[in-house]
């Protein structure tokens, strides 16, 4: 028997995009450190939000990986890996990616690119 909660709530998300928490800002061209394993390997941000990216690397990394992703002027930022095609990752940030880094990061790319 469904609760009155239960019956109202929405059905399960489709899409990948249907389940995204945040909204992603486009980062394309942006790079990061990533450290996995002890190892440092260089990141092409796709996209980024505060609770997790889009990337691609050549790093040996699995679902369920925990690494870490090294940001300008920050502390290291732990995130587990969701999901991987060929070098193209999903990333879940295991805390939020404060909103001032995430403004800082596109103000440095669009500086780099021309971007406004």
């Amino acid at each position: 028997m469904l609760t009155s909660r239960e019956s109202s709530s929405s059905p399960a998300p489709t899409k990948a995009s249907d389940r995204r928490i945040d909204e992603r800002h486009d980062l394309t061209g942006a790079n990061v450190r990533l450290l996995a394993r002890k190892v440092q390997y260089v990141l092409h941000l796709k996209d980024l939000s505060c609770t997790g990216l889009c990337a691609l690397t050549d790093a040996p990394l699995a679902p369920g990986d925990r690494v870490f992703l090294l940001f300008e002027h920050t502390e290291p930022f732990e995130a587990e890996i969701r999901w991987i095609r060929n070098a193209l990752f999903g990333a879940a940030f295991v805390e939020q990616l404060p909103l001032t880094t995430l403004r800082s990061l596109r103000r440095s790319r669009n500086r780099r690119t021309g971007r406004r």
